[in-house]
């Protein structure tokens, strides 16, 4: 209990749990949002073949009354909220109450988890599916109470209707309700239902929202595209080790099975365990290392069995997708509550084995409060660094302040298009649309044409960001445009008010 208010103290104090302030952030979060208005309005022709379209309908539902930007923080907060409310239940049930506690703790202080209050992605989504799915699942395997094992089923099938990598779940949570019919056989016809409705109910709920042929891309076609993402990434990363060894390693040879006997995919698992998965917990590295070692020593009888195979399950999961790829902010995260309750319950369960009684409680009591204590003064990850401050790996501060620039001066319906490519379009939906729609990232031809037609929005005002100095390639004579000296110089517009690397700018047609 005390854990969890303190991960949720943590997670509003640093990370602005359900504060709406329609600062959002997250990779690609622009691109989210423009999907997120192609679901709600059922422009599925529009929408990205690539992304499922769940996410982007809960924000499109919400988000006509108040603001796409906003609807977003409030799913991206409950996720987070979820995230450490189902990291103390597993931590529970595998090691304890006090272990609960100190691992709702640990996720609440994870720097990455408290960014992802802002994140206007549907990774959130995925992390809650499957930290939610695991806990449920964890508590089926221990207790064999029917309705665990149903949430479980619900929170699977959540987090596979909002990304393909919710199937990373899948392994853990049908273990641990394979494990938990040892306990309760009578209970084989709701697990039996629930691995139906898992493989049937995802699928449907992509259907009906669109993502379907020919607006949805196929498996051959997302298996393709991730190859050349994760072959970018092989030869890009800081880790100079982890490149030397990708050097020869083609796109076509990722994410294939013989690319785990390579030398890449050892050093790509070697950088994921020791560098990007300790850094998205509370705890230092090693702490991570020892105790997912300790984990394997035993502990008290209840809950043995459960944890053994949870830490067999998880270490399988997390060798096949650590070496295939190496992960960003937005994976990882996905991660985040099965990496932080492995140092609580390794910790408790070792404590239980050498007392027993008020007094084996006790020390796993001192234990945790000793343990989160010392990782929150060591702050191995330098917690306060603007690293890890930034929301997520797409976005930029100024450009919250320049989207609410807009809000204050642009009376309600008139007509605007960003090009200053800080995604101030995106940023307002479902407000100030383009000719009725949203756009993102507009093409030279589309500012320029804004810029220069003076028939475009007939004789009502239009609006115009852009940034100073930036260039674009006109279509025809391919030569770079200023396009802040070319609207300066143009009929009609009147300069508005200027912030930093911001400008904006009206159009009234001259008489």
């Amino acid at each position: 209990m005390v854990g969890g208010a303190l991960g949720l103290f943590l997670g509003w104090l640093r990370g602005e749990l359900f504060v709406l302030d329609q600062t959002v952030a997250g990779y690609h979060w622009d691109s989210w949002l423009n999907n997120a208005w192609f679901v709600a309005h059922g422009h599925f022709e529009r929408m990205d073949g690539f992304r499922k379209p769940l996410f982007g309908f809960l924000v499109g539902s919400l988000g006509e009354s108040m603001g796409y930007a906003d609807a977003s923080i409030i799913l991206s907060s409950v996720a987070v909220v979820v995230m450490i409310m189902a990291g103390g239940l597993l931590a529970r049930v595998l090691g304890g109450p006090a272990a609960g506690g100190l691992a709702a703790f640990a996720v609440g202080a994870s720097p990455l988890v408290q960014n992802a209050a802002h994140w206007a992605t549907g990774y959130p989504l995925l992390a809650a599916g499957t930290a939610l799915a695991l806990a449920l699942a964890a508590a089926y395997a221990v207790h064999g109470l029917r309705w665990t094992a149903l949430a479980a089923g619900l929170a699977t099938i959540l987090a596979l209707s909002v990304e393909d990598r919710g199937l990373l779940v899948l392994p853990m949570v049908l273990g641990l309700l394979a494990l938990g019919l040892l306990r309760k056989a009578r209970h084989w016809p709701l697990v039996l239902g629930l691995v139906v409705a898992v493989a049937a109910v995802p699928p449907a709920i992509d259907h009906s929202l669109g993502h379907r042929a020919p607006n949805a891309l196929s498996l051959a076609e997302k298996r393709s595209i991730q190859q050349a993402v994760v072959h970018r990434w092989l030869s890009i990363e800081r880790d100079q080790n982890l490149v030397a060894a990708c050097t020869h390693i083609q796109a076509d040879q990722t994410l294939q099975a013989s690319f785990y006997t390579t030398r890449c995919a050892r050093e790509v698992l070697r950088y994921n365990s020791r560098t990007i998965g300790p850094g998205t917990t509370l705890f230092p590295a090693a702490w991570v290392l020892i105790c997912a070692v300790l984990w394997w020593v035993g502990g008290p009888l209840r809950g043995r069995r459960e944890a053994l195979a949870m830490g067999a399950l998880a270490g399988v999961t997390w060798l096949l997708f650590a070496a295939a790829t190496p992960m960003p902010h937005r994976y990882i995260l996905q991660f985040a509550v099965p990496l932080a309750v492995v140092v609580p319950v390794a910790t408790t369960r070792l404590a239980g084995m050498l007392q027993s009684g008020w007094a084996g409680w006790m020390l796993k009591l001192v234990v945790c409060l000793v343990l989160s204590g010392a990782a929150w003064l060591l702050d191995p990850y330098e917690r306060d660094s603007i690293t890890q401050r930034t929301r997520g790996d797409w976005s930029s501060a100024e450009w919250a302040r320049d989207a609410q620039i807009v809000r204050d001066t642009i009376p309600d319906g008139e007509q605007y298009l960003d090009c200053s490519g800080h995604a101030v379009n995106s940023a307002l939906l479902p407000e100030h649309l383009y000719l009725r729609r949203p756009v993102m990232n507009p093409s030279a031809d589309l500012c320029l044409q804004w810029v220069t037609d003076r028939n475009l929005s007939g004789s009502r005002p239009r609006w115009l960001s852009v940034s100073p100095s930036q260039t674009l390639r006109a279509p025809q004579t391919r030569e770079k445009v200023r396009i802040d000296e070319l609207v300066a110089k143009t009929d009609g517009w009147s300069y508005v008010s200027s912030k930093l690397n911001f400008q904006l700018w009206v159009y009234q047609r001259p008489e």
